[in-house]
């Protein structure tokens, strides 16, 4: 593990401490794949995705694991718009399919063409939803109609350890240091969800 203050310089603002480029990440007795080639992985955003996986994956035998991506039209200088879809999103959800519970992790990142995107997962009860479609489905109306695009990555259907290890791989993607810090100081680059893994 890398100190990032010894290795980066000034600019862009960075709110994240420390970064791996080793090939494995270590949780409790867990070691997890992740995608740390070229830029590396922030430990936060790991730490995010591992324990929110884990903390559904204790909840339901079953988890839908999905990840896509959200562009916007123009440049904000906060994260409200992520704030907007997500409490209509699960509005809709809970409106489909009852009073369920969501996992998730998202992450802010902005590119030379100076508009932020965001990469998401986003997990439910595998069990309740049987095609990742109607999810795409919801995600996509939500963000289109406050004047996004959404893409589709992929998905998948946790009931074991090794669909766990490939999902939190997949899912590293978005803790890669590249196009992340370039936003206001009090503005995150990542957030997610806060349940906790039921012993």
């Amino acid at each position: 593990i890398l100190i990032l203050a010894n290795t980066l310089p000034s600019k862009p603002k960075r709110s994240f401490k420390t970064i791996t480029t080793k090939e494995h990440y270590q949780f409790g007795d867990y070691k997890f794949a992740i995608n740390s080639r070229k830029s590396g992985c922030y430990t936060q955003i790991l730490k995010a995705l591992v324990t929110q996986t884990l903390a559904m994956q204790s909840i339901y035998k079953r988890v839908l694991f999905m990840r896509f991506d959200l562009h916007q039209g123009s440049y904000t200088p906060d994260n409200e718009r992520i704030s907007i879809m997500l409490k209509r999103l699960k509005k809709r959800l809970i409106h489909r399919y009852g009073n369920t519970k969501f996992g998730y992790v998202w992450v802010r990142e902005e590119c030379k063409t100076k508009k932020q995107h965001y990469h998401f997962v986003f997990m439910m009860d595998g069990d309740i939803v049987r095609y990742p479609s109607n999810i795409h489905d919801q995600v996509k109306k939500v963000w289109t109609d406050m004047g996004g695009t959404f893409h589709f990555a992929n998905h998948h259907y946790i009931n074991n350890e090794e669909k766990l290890r490939e999902a939190i791989l997949h899912g590293s993607y978005l803790a890669k240091t590249r196009s992340k810090g370039s936003r206001p100081d009090q503005t995150k680059d990542t957030g997610s969800s806060r349940l906790k893994i039921k012993g």
